[in-house]
């Protein structure tokens, strides 16, 4: 009786290893598939960068810069284009603002530089509004 006893210990024990050895390799397996999905969208989505300006973010609390045309430029200060890291490669690339969502709602361990369009001021706003309206010249104050 002892050695059966011993026996479904021993057998327990060998299910419980395979069955945390099992969830390791499914943690594992989609981690990967989480990674390759991340590649996928990156490589599908990448905005060519490449100019005379440089756009300067922050990354672990050191200032990075990509060199990108004003178009770029003005659309990653916008907050339409994001700068994410390609982990394959550890370089930066430029995707759009909701691909670079896509990538931290995957993996919130990848670097994701998305620009607040800075916020404008009431007068701002109040400028903005009357912008169409042209000054006639022959207004005395």
């Amino acid at each position: 009786q002892e050695a059966e006893l011993a026996r479904k210990k021993l057998r327990l024990e060998q299910i419980e290893r395979d069955r945390k050895l099992n969830e390791e390799r499914n943690r594992d397996g989609e981690w990967r598939a989480k990674m390759a999905q991340i590649r996928q969208l990156i490589e599908a989505n990448l905005v060519k960068v490449g100019g005379e300006l440089k756009f300067n973010f922050k990354h672990d609390s050191k200032v990075k810069q990509l060199w990108v045309d004003a178009r770029t430029r003005e659309q990653l200060s916008a907050g339409t284009l994001a700068v994410v890291e390609s982990k394959a490669d550890g370089k930066y690339v430029v995707v759009p603002v909701d691909v670079a969502h896509k990538i931290q709602e995957r993996s919130a361990e990848h670097f994701v530089a998305i620009a607040n369009p800075k916020q404008l001021t009431k007068l701002e706003l109040e400028e903005q509004a009357y912008a169409d309206f042209a000054i006639p010249d022959d207004l005395d104050w």
